[in-house]
């Protein structure tokens, strides 16, 4: 992080020379205002140096997003408030007892909660993950495929999952009941190996899948 590299080469700095004076690490809004961006700065106990009068309309709902006792910030509670937090630069923030879903308490200062930098104790990343596993269902769920094929036709002309016309060889339908009715939406099988949907129509007027016609 940046911000804490900066920090060390001055405080290094200021113990090679000896410096006891009072020192404010200053984040410009100039170089950008994205929300992100400033609450990062401000979790790291920096002060803000805008550059026009209208970063103030940009910075106030940041800083003064409101957080309390019994307030749920992600998966921390809110518990108790305790004594300030003091910055290495002098600022002051409040500090808050948490409680994390997963029953463990820690103690976070009200800028991390307030920008969204604290969530949970550090638990999330080590969690046993759960996996929602959904089934995929079947085309036609309603009837099984067959997996007998009858050569000949029914001589009242009326078909159902198995039977075999032609080259085709009806593997499932749509509709319910025993037989295909002539609204029917069929998944059928040719001879060459090609499956297919089609309509009971297409299914009575035809021979194949087409491979005839392909040579």
């Amino acid at each position: 992080m940046q911000i804490n590299k900066a920090k060390k080469m001055f405080a290094d700095a200021f113990k090679k020379h000896k410096y006891e004076g009072q020192y404010f690490y200053c984040y410009c809004t100039k170089s950008s205002h994205f929300s992100f961006v400033v609450e990062e700065a401000l979790s790291h106990g920096v002060h803000l140096e805008t550059s026009y009068a209208y970063d103030i309309e940009i910075i106030n709902p940041i800083v003064n997003k409101s957080v309390d006792v019994g307030c749920t910030v992600g998966d921390l509670e809110i518990l108790e408030r305790l004594e300030n937090k003091i910055y290495p630069n002098g600022s002051q923030d409040k500090q808050f007892l948490c409680k994390c879903v997963c029953g463990s308490e820690t103690v976070i200062a009200g800028l991390q909660l307030r920008c969204g930098k604290k969530t949970h104790c550090g638990c999330k990343g080590k969690r046993k993950k759960s996996y929602i596993v959904t089934n995929i269902p079947n085309l036609f769920p309603q009837e099984p495929i067959a997996t007998i094929k009858i050569s000949v036709p029914k001589s009242n002309g009326k078909f159902k999952v198995g039977d075999t016309k032609d080259k085709l060889t009806i593997l499932m339908k749509k509709s319910e009941g025993e037989y295909v009715d002539s609204t029917d939406e069929l998944f059928v099988e040719c001879e060459c190996g090609m499956m297919s949907k089609m309509m009971y129509d297409e299914f009575i007027n035809t021979t194949c899948c087409g491979c005839d016609n392909n040579g």
